[in-house]
């Protein structure tokens, strides 16, 4: 069965606009629309729409938005807490050398050597 091309409504582009921005899978926003995931990834390219894990500054600011501090503020908490910086970078969705780029280097440089999951593995090994 051949499928027929629909014309793309403003209520659509909208709704892509604002879902796919925040992160939502294209898979997702398909069955809502009744489209398919590649054609709602093609619109989304279209509209100039990017989706967070392919654009590291849209996860660093949803990740900020959520939890209403900057990037710096919350690596000083993690770092407080002895969270590694992986475990940062993970909760951003974003890869460890990323996190680097748009950390301060004084931020960066002070972190503590012995977080949380080494000193586990310390003790796991003395055991």
């Amino acid at each position: 069965m051949a499928k027929t091309w629909k014309a793309w409504r403003p209520n659509e582009d909208r709704l892509i606009a604002a879902r796919y921005a925040d992160g939502v899978l294209a898979s997702d926003i398909a069955e809502e629309l009744g489209r398919t995931p590649e054609a709602v990834r093609t619109r989304a390219k279209e509209l100039g729409v990017k989706h967070p894990r392919h654009n590291s500054k849209l996860a660093i600011a949803g990740f900020e938005s959520r939890r209403g501090k900057s990037l710096a503020d919350i690596a000083k908490n993690y770092s407080r807490r002895k969270l590694s910086r992986t475990d940062l970078a993970a909760d951003i969705g974003i890869h460890y050398a990323t996190l680097k780029r748009f950390l301060p280097a004084e931020i960066w440089d002070s972190w503590p050597r012995m977080t949380v999951g080494r000193q586990l593995s310390c003790e796991q090994r003395r055991a």
